[in-house]
């Protein structure tokens, strides 16, 4: 817990004997019986989250906030996908254009299905024949 700098804050409640159903309202409204705070970075965007999480086994129920970047992973995932969707498939059109082969056929199969509609374009050249194919 000292040597990460992800964990905000740790408290342990003693749940002996309080039932299992009543461990929520209980954590709720008492004080921990220990709790260890400090300050770690979080950055002023709306990616970078403190994020509580709690578990229990037996007499004990620990509660820790740590730092997430979970949101801001996915962002990046999910604006890496389209933006790689996007430039292959101005890409495969310039290629295409450059082979004067562009048809709005081949446009859509660019962006509906990307790698796969590209794959399909070099599999029906309609323009190549076997002479002016060359070996390197």
């Amino acid at each position: 817990m000292h040597e990460t700098n992800q964990i905000s804050k740790v408290q342990i409640y003693n749940v002996k004997d309080i039932p299992l159903e009543n461990v929520f309202n209980y954590v709720d409204n008492t004080k921990s019986d220990y709790e260890f705070s400090r300050e770690i970075w979080t950055s002023n965007l709306l990616f970078v989250e403190i994020l509580p999480s709690g578990s229990g086994r037996g007499d004990w129920y620990v509660i820790t906030e740590r730092r997430s970047f979970h949101t801001a992973s996915m962002l990046c995932l999910f604006l890496g996908g389209f933006l790689y969707f996007i430039l292959f498939s101005i890409w495969a059109m310039k290629n295409a254009y450059h082979q004067n082969r562009l048809k709005f056929r081949w446009v859509l199969a660019f962006m509906l299905f990307n790698v796969v509609g590209y794959l399909i374009f070099l599999s029906t050249n309609e323009n190549r024949t076997n002479s002016n194919r060359s070996i390197v």
